[in-house]
């Protein structure tokens, strides 16, 4: 799995990013201004070598357009794997807080691994804080409705996915909120983003598995 964004402006070319082991191509493929996720298999003995380690490469051209990786996670044919797609906004930090995300009005996750059940938990803020009233938030798997809450109060949120749910979705799950604001237009700071959730943190879990936490 490999995430990352094409930084360039909107009416920029795509960056053509290519993946490599041991200086043999792997995977190749376009990513366009914005945020990208590849998520592919390695076929059994490529990681083969004459070396104690194989050496994985990831190259993006022309070199003009600035790209940057922030996602990355290899597993066995039998784990659960899972990262950002679309609708997210970037990573964001501080001391006091650590790392957190926020959501548009819909962001998806996508999971990837043997087809099981899994339970997603978010580590949510209050939207209260943004807001007047309670949103109400939605989790689907392609057009399938999972859960559905109105979210007050600063917590966890925790909702189970069925393997069928997950495998027809192929691996996708959406989160949607019916209330989002910009923060430009409420005169705090030039920010045009479209904000929904503040989420400090996720965790993907089955019963095989042990739990993987956002990093």
């Amino acid at each position: 799995l490999i995430g990352g964004r094409n930084l360039a402006g909107p009416n920029d070319p795509a960056a053509h990013m290519e993946v490599s082991i041991d200086g043999v191509s792997l995977q190749e493929w376009d990513a366009s201004p914005g945020f990208f996720l590849k998520v592919f298999d390695i076929p059994a003995g490529r990681l083969a070598g004459p070396r104690a380690w194989a050496a994985l490469s990831v190259e993006s051209t022309p070199p003009a357009v600035q790209t940057a990786i922030e996602q990355f996670d290899v597993q066995d044919e039998q784990s659960t794997i899972w990262g950002y797609d679309q609708g997210w906004q970037e990573a964001e930090y501080s001391m006091a807080l650590g790392v957190w995300r926020w959501t548009s009005d819909r962001a998806a996750l996508r999971i990837a691994g043997p087809p099981r059940a899994v339970r997603i938990t978010l580590t949510l803020e209050s939207p209260l804080r943004y807001f007047d009233a309670a949103p109400t938030v939605r989790a689907r798997a392609g057009e399938r409705e999972i859960a559905v809450s109105a979210i007050a109060a600063s917590g966890q949120w925790s909702f189970d996915v069925p393997a069928d749910a997950l495998q027809a979705s192929g691996g996708a799950i959406t989160i949607e909120t019916d209330k989002t604001f910009i923060p430009a237009e409420r005169g705090s700071v030039p920010d045009r983003r479209r904000l929904g959730l503040r989420v400090f943190a996720i965790q993907v879990s089955t019963g095989l598995t042990p739990t993987e936490t956002s990093r």
